[in-house]
């Protein structure tokens, strides 16, 4: 039978000229910093890839070019990405077109859920030039199960490089050859061989000094309290003030020397000529993350470089060091007193200068009571030119947190009491069945409508349908489903509104049926709830929780159903 045209089913709108219905974010990316090599993957050829490809594509204008410059594709929380996808979401965007899959990203599953799920789900458009991919085609859905295979293919490409990267890098520093991003301090990297280390001597020269301090039985503070008051820049500031570090948070304030930085440093067989490397280590293709390795599996090549101090020097230190260390653990224990664990380690900061608090112990005058306390780090190790003198007890801080995590769980929980409560209403639930029933409806408005669009190209091949008539059809169809399609974001996210359980990130969801009534502070509480602790003077601390869109989100429910039933 054959083909009737659909034009005289249409009314056919005012002919004007207007601007593409589809306006594509364009996402390229590169996972090592361009450097112009005319390689196929380069920012340029990408680019070029897709604008030829869409100059056959008159109904698709670029609004915007994406370059991600450096990033693995193996994760999907890159900046340039994350920022595409807030326009996307926000409608500036209706289509997302990428050279390959490759580039969109390797992560097999993440890929594919954005492909087959989020995308759709948005009314997302969807290309992918070099896999010959366009979901507004795929009407089947045949085409995203090619999708799946070429991203888990991506995938093990991706664990394959990693592997064979690996593999050169442990060969590198099997050879003794320095594959730092940065020199020690101390040394600096040698302009004919990136690969080899040079002594820096305005830094060599300070090293020197330190170790010499050190065996002579100068303890870590007494070492940095003499740098800071000589207005030594420490390793870190040395960097930026030398142009090695362009983006140092600290810009314009020196970040002074402290024990951790001599701790490190006094350990260090770099400044004896060898080469320390394999300290950690992480693998994709393994998927393992940064982790430190035993002392024993490093990898040490020894007098690969001029040599800062001498060996009898550094044994000497080392001697020392050993002694001191040994001390501090016979004081520690002297007293046979239970140690106490730090749950808010990397959670208590000094609400002034930002340093982390130190928890310090003191004894009572009889030694058989231990009292702790939270200081201000920098002004524990640097003093009165650094931060004021702040102190709170563990115990006082113990009370404040648990007392503030029992209300908001209450609160929490109230809230969800008073939501349950209000859907139950009758009225909300009629509003709700009346919702679902236009939802169904529209939905099947969108597929028929859908597939009338589709086949408008089959149309202007078969000569039913002139190129003005398809492009003036085309876009009416496409208005047509962009009203059903905003309409029916409208009426989902009502119906959301109306279930019992609200969409949110489930942090305190999690954390009312986990700890409910919790009777002291644990690690894991704080670890589940709480973002950030600041200290100020007197006493007075300020509480960061997590995810409090959680009850922002409930009071707005909450609101609208008392509006509904008013």
């Amino acid at each position: 039978m054959a083909r009737v045209s659909r034009k005289q089913n249409t009314i056919k709108p005012e002919v004007k000229e207007k601007a593409s219905l589809v306006q594509a974010a364009v996402y390229l990316r590169l996972s090592v910093k361009d450097n112009g090599k005319d390689d196929c993957d380069s920012i340029e050829n990408q680019e070029m890839i897709v604008r030829n490809y869409l100059k056959n594509k008159p109904d698709i204008a670029i609004a915007k070019v994406f370059v991600e410059n450096g990033h693995t594709g193996t994760v999907f929380d890159r900046p340039v990405f994350n920022s595409m996808m807030e326009a996307v979401e926000s409608g500036i965007y209706n289509c997302v077109v990428v050279k390959d899959l490759s580039r969109f990203g390797r992560n097999a599953l993440d890929a594919t859920d954005y492909i087959t799920n989020i995308f759709p789900e948005m009314g997302i458009r969807f290309i992918s030039v070099r896999d010959n991919y366009d979901s507004e085609l795929d009407t089947d859905g045949k085409d995203q199960m090619y999708i799946m295979i070429d991203n888990f293919i991506n995938e093990l490409y991706s664990k394959d490089i990693s592997r064979k990267s690996c593999t050169v890098l442990r060969s590198k520093r099997k050879q003794g050859l320095y594959i730092g991003g940065y020199a020690p301090y101390g040394y600096k990297k040698s302009e004919d061989d990136k690969y080899v280390l040079e002594i820096d001597e305005e830094a060599a020269a300070v090293v020197r000094k330190i170790f010499e301090w050190r065996a002579e039985g100068q303890g870590y503070s007494e070492i940095y309290n003499r740098l800071n008051k000589m207005h030594i820049p420490s390793p870190t500031y040395y960097k930026y003030l030398k142009g090695i570090y362009s983006n140092y948070s600290k810009t314009g304030k020196q970040y002074p020397w402290s024990k951790h930085v001599l701790f490190d440093m006094l350990r260090n067989q770099t400044y004896i000529g060898d080469v320390v490397q394999g300290k950690q280590l992480a693998g994709l293709y393994q998927n393992q993350k940064l982790q430190p390795v035993g002392k024993d599996k490093w990898i040490i090549v020894e007098g690969k470089h001029e040599p800062i101090i001498s060996k009898e020097l550094f044994e000497a230190v080392q001697r020392v060091n050993e002694t001191k260390q040994a001390e501090y653990e016979k004081n520690a224990n002297k007293y046979n007193l239970p140690k106490v664990e730090n749950v808010y380690t990397g959670y208590v900061f000094c609400g002034d200068c930002g340093f982390a608090m130190k928890m310090v112990r003191s004894l009572s005058t009889k030694k058989d009571k231990a009292y702790y306390n939270y200081k201000c780090g920098n002004y524990h190790m640097h003093g009165k030119d650094y931060c004021t003198p702040k102190k709170l007890r563990k115990a006082d801080l113990d009370v404040a947190v648990l007392e503030t995590i029992k209300l908001h769980i209450a609160l929490f929980v109230d809230m969800k009491e008073e939501l349950k409560r209000l859907n139950n209403n009758s009225a909300i639930r009629v509003h709700t069945k009346e919702t679902l029933r236009k939802i169904k409806e529209l939905q099947l408005q969108e597929d028929r409508i859908s597939r009338i669009r589709t086949s408008l190209y089959d149309d202007y091949k078969d000569g039913l349908l002139t190129s003005e008539e398809f492009v003036e059809m085309r876009d009416l169809y496409s208005k047509q489903l962009d009203d059903i399609r905003s309409e029916l974001k409208s009426l989902e996210e009502d119906k959301n509104y109306r279930e019992i359980e609200v969409k949110t990130s489930g942090v305190w969801s999690k954390a009312v049926m986990q700890f409910k009534n919790p009777q002291e502070v644990t690690r894991e509480l704080v670890e589940a709830i709480i973002d950030r602790i600041d200290v100020y003077d007197n006493e007075k601390i300020k509480i960061t929780f997590k995810c409090m869109d959680e009850f922002e989100r409930l009071g707005e429910e909450i609101k609208k159903r008392k509006e509904e039933v008013a």
